[in-house]
């Protein structure tokens, strides 16, 4: 019934990829301002405060989509796990944050993988 939608897969699939680029550079951002970490946290930390944002950029343009979609991927996966076992979070959460937002970027991520990353000017 609605198949004359699927023109717009690029397109669709070029939104997704801008906002999730969007996305990876705000919270990237936003880890700058965290003080105080220790240990491995700290560190991951300090790695993905760079990264988030490099690879958000560089999957906004659409340079190396396919390879930056990868890397968040491999971002959500850790960060479901700490969650999971660090953490002991649930999926949902009325007190905090769960893992299900998490699992939402991720699947985001396959999807750009496995559909390809839509239209890009490079």
């Amino acid at each position: 019934m609605l198949d004359f939608l699927m023109q717009y897969s690029d397109a669709g699939l070029s939104i997704l990829r801008v906002t999730l680029g969007v996305i990876f550079i705000y919270h990237g951002v936003k880890k700058w301002k965290m003080k105080g970490l220790n240990g491995p946290m700290g560190i991951i930390v300090s790695v993905l405060k760079f990264v988030e944002p490099i690879v958000g950029a560089l999957l906004i343009l659409g340079i190396y989509s396919d390879w930056m979609a990868l890397i968040f991927g491999i971002v959500m996966v850790g960060a479901i796990m700490a969650k999971i076992v660090m953490m002991k979070t649930p999926f949902s959460s009325m007190k905090a944050t769960g893992w299900e937002y998490d699992l939402v970027l991720l699947v985001s991520t396959i999807v750009l993988l496995t559909n390809g990353a839509g239209s890009s000017p490079f």
